[in-house]
């Protein structure tokens, strides 16, 4: 599923999906009710980072992760190109561990990137992520699944996820 992000995937995808600009408003949209300032905001699936530093535009702390190298590349010539503060990192959700990447105010995950990873592996992922969300924080995600549901239903009490 990834190749879809690799080189020239990724340029073909953020021209059907970007061409226009579309991340700057889906960033207005998101604060149009997200309010929080000085913020650390923590963006999984971060592709080749259009989302991410719009975010750091406005004044906000931010880090990347994707699995994709290619496109954390293109995040970090993108931020030194035009001169703003953010971090990236190639990280894989499944397997690798991200907590040493500290605590975030809000983490979001659009564009249906949960949707590729592992449904065996979700509550783990989840565990990850509530791992690195303050305690006042907010986790924004999507999914579109494809395929068999869940079997079962998701509670803020299961398997000590915390959640607001």
């Amino acid at each position: 599923m990834t190749e879809l992000y690799r080189k020239p995937g990724l340029a073909v995808y953020e021209k059907s999906h970007y061409s226009h600009r579309e991340h700057i408003h889906e960033v207005e949209q998101i604060l149009t009710w997200y309010t929080g300032r000085n913020t650390k905001v923590l963006d999984i699936g971060c592709s080749g980072g259009l989302h991410t530093l719009e975010f750091a535009k406005r004044g906000f702390y931010v880090t990347g992760l994707d699995i994709e190298p290619s496109a954390i590349e293109i995040a970090r010539k993108r931020k030194h190109n035009e001169n703003i503060k953010a971090r990236f990192y190639v990280i894989d959700i499944e397997n690798d561990e991200f907590a040493g990447l500290g605590k975030f105010n809000f983490i979001y995950s659009i564009g249906n990137v949960l949707s590729h990873v592992n449904k065996e592996h979700f509550l783990e992922i989840l565990q990850k992520i509530s791992g690195c969300l303050d305690n006042d924080g907010i986790f924004l995600f999507d999914l579109l699944i494809n395929g068999q549901p869940f079997q079962e239903e998701i509670y803020p009490d299961d398997n000590d996820l915390h959640f607001p």
